[in-house]
């Protein structure tokens, strides 16, 4: 069956046919033949190659015929194409031609255009030259606008620009463009006075309306101040207007204030004048009102010139100066009044006719005044300038009130020394608390308000002490002298130490009374040396010893050489008495108190005097045993009558004082 096979030829060419490779472009071809043959018969397959070829013809006369059209417009823009060259060559003979006709004249463009070019840069700089040295037309239009013309931020900026033009200008003269320079400083000059005089005006339009509650509404003007600083004479006057419109709104406050009220912080406060019966309040309140109004004034103008330099303001104490100014137009007003009050309350006629208590009360009223001006006088020097008229005014009204206060005291002293004078009867017994309490009641009235007053320093508050008390002691201590002396000689004696010491217990709870104490203690130390002695003259009569001490404190028995016996009171029967008595003194010595030591208000005092009294019975009592026992004296007899050793003897009276 194999061998069959390999000699069938069909099957060879089958089998070589499936085993060759066929390409792309075979297939390709075979399936393009393929659409050529629709039955696979020999007679087909003899005409295939009729049909290709036929085929082929057709395809070949198909392309031919298109060529023919393309060659044809090909051909027909060729001919354009050499028109157009011949047209482009033309074209470059005329513009080779113009070229040659116009060459002068593109060299004379291109020269122009240069001039051009530098005429632009030219212009450029001109301008900012023209931006950096000269005020545009809108510029020049803001400055010399009509008095209408609102000032903001670019009237400033301009003022500046003015300003910064002035100085660059002054590098032109540097450079040698002297007459540039000058023009340009000059006509900055020009403008910048004229913008000076237009913003002076407005400052001054402001400035005569000006009020607190409006500052904020004209945030511009403190930059007009600012800048009107620096132009001495405008910023003079712009203060003085000020300074004329806030003189005449303060006077005029302080006038409504007076006469018809004021209102603050949703109070009404009455008028002033309704109560000027009460000097003290009237003149406190209307000094209070004023300087309530001057801090508020002078807050107010530090607001106004926050934006200045205050440290200039403060080297020429504008603020100062300006309030002290404000306070002229009220100074006659306040001078009035105050003066009234202290002239219809020092009328002596009806001084006399009031009682104790109203003179003291208008006597310490005068005096609270005086410390009420004193206190506003430190608080507005700190305000004011030194030779400001306000001060000057205010210190004339602190002498004036210095004056009646004290004419007032002395006055209502003597008054009250003639009074105490007038009532004294004969009687022994005087109350010297009745006679002093008016002037201590004044003492402390007046002495009680030094330290509250803030106005007083430690040397003025000193001063101050001193001369009350001055004005005070001097006729009380004479109205003391004067009653005393109408009273027997212990009595008078006990009244001045009661009196002194009243007056020393009354001033010692005082600062600054040192001296004042001193000296009355040094009348009381008097005083008392005198009720000593006093009160030991008492015991030793009391103990009948008075020969016996004459006789030892003279000592003439002793020049005389003869015994202290022998003397007249100073026998042994006078000692024996003496000696009982003495026995009778120890037992109790509070007997021979004599009874006007009893008189003596102060136990302290009294008990001193008492204690001094007791010291010299005892000194006396040791004399008198040294010359005793001394067998010269002849007192053998009664020698063993003496039962008191002198030393025990003060040791008993130690022992009973305590």
């Amino acid at each position: 069956m194999a061998t069959d096979s390999s000699k069938n030829p069909l099957h060879k060419k089958v089998e070589k046919i499936l085993n060759c490779e066929i390409d792309t472009d075979t297939l390709n071809a075979l399936k393009n033949v393929s659409e050529l043959v629709n039955d696979n018969t020999l007679t087909t397959r003899r005409n295939l190659r009729a049909k290709i070829e036929t085929q082929s013809l057709a395809i070949n006369e198909q392309f031919a015929e298109q060529f023919n059209d393309v060659h044809r417009k090909f051909q027909q823009l060729n001919d354009y194409i050499t028109f157009v060259d011949s047209s482009c060559q033309m074209m470059m003979e005329k513009i080779d031609e113009l070229r040659c006709q116009t060459s002068d004249f593109v060299q004379q463009a291109n020269q122009i255009q240069t001039e051009l070019q530098q005429l632009d840069d030219n212009e450029k700089t001109l301008n900012q030259f023209l931006a950096n040295f000269f005020l545009t037309t809108d510029e020049l239009a803001i400055i010399t606008g009509n008095d209408g013309c609102k000032i903001d931020e670019n009237f400033f900026t301009l003022l500046s620009k003015i300003r910064s033009n002035y100085e660059k200008a002054k590098t032109l003269l540097a450079s040698n463009q002297l007459i540039t320079g000058f023009e340009i400083m000059d006509s900055m000059s020009k403008y910048e006075e004229m913008a000076n005089e237009k913003l002076y005006r407005w400052t001054v339009n402001i400035l005569r309306t000006v009020n607190v509650d409006f500052l904020e509404l004209h945030s511009h003007l403190f930059d007009a101040l600012a800048y009107l600083q620096h132009k001495e004479v405008l910023f003079k006057h712009c203060m003085d207007e000020y300074t004329i419109v806030r003189r005449s709104a303060v006077t005029h406050s302080f006038i409504e204030a007076l006469t018809r009220g004021r209102s603050s912080n949703n109070t009404h406060y009455q008028a002033m004048e309704l109560y000027s019966n009460d000097i003290v309040r009237y003149i406190r309140d209307m000094l209070s009102y004023l300087h309530q109004t001057f801090v508020f004034e002078r807050d107010m103008l530090r607001t106004l010139l926050k934006s200045c330099n205050q440290d200039e303001l403060s080297r020429k104490n504008v603020i100062k100066n300006v309030i002290s100014s404000l306070t002229e137009g009220v100074i006659r007003i306040l001078k009035i009044r105050i003066e009234n009050c202290l002239v219809a309350n020092d009328r002596r006629q009806e001084i006399m006719t009031q009682s104790t208590g109203q003179q003291i009360r208008r006597t310490k009223n005068f005096f609270l005044i005086k410390n009420i001006i004193n206190f506003y006088l430190h608080t507005f020097q700190e305000m004011f300038n030194e030779d400001c008229s306000f001060i000057h005014f205010i210190k004339e009204i602190l002498l004036s009130s210095d004056k009646v206060c004290y004419n007032s005291l002395k006055f209502y002293c003597s008054q009250l020394s003639l009074r105490n004078d007038g009532i004294i009867s004969l009687t022994k017994s005087i109350n010297f608390r009745d006679q002093l309490q008016h002037y201590i009641q004044l003492i402390d009235e007046l002495l009680d308000g030094i330290p509250c007053s803030m106005s007083f320093s430690q040397e003025e508050q000193q001063l101050e002490t001193e001369r009350i008390l001055s004005a005070i002691f001097e006729p009380c201590i004479q109205s003391i002298i004067i009653i005393a002396s109408k009273l027997p000689s212990i009595d008078m004696t006990i009244f001045n130490l009661n009196c002194y010491h009243c007056l020393q217990r009354t001033i010692e709870k005082y600062n600054f009374t040192i001296s004042f104490s001193k000296n009355l203690q040094t009348k009381i130390d008097s005083t008392s040396d005198v009720i000593v002695n006093e009160q030991y003259r008492y015991i030793i009569n009391s103990l009948s010893i008075n020969s016996l001490c004459n006789a030892i404190n003279q000592n003439d028995f002793i020049k005389s050489n003869i015994p202290l016996s022998s003397l007249s009171g100073c026998d042994p029967i006078a000692v024996v008495t003496f000696l009982n008595l003495f026995d009778k003194f120890l037992q109790n010595p509070r007997q021979f108190i004599m009874k006007q030591l009893n008189d003596i208000y102060y136990p302290t005092i009294h008990e001193k005097i008492w204690q001094y009294s007791l010291n010299a019975i005892a000194n006396t009592y040791e004399n008198i045993h040294s010359h005793l026992i001394d067998p010269k004296n002849k007192y053998d007899d009664i020698i063993d009558r003496i039962k008191h050793r002198p030393e025990d003897v003060r040791k008993q009276l130690v022992m009973l004082q305590e």
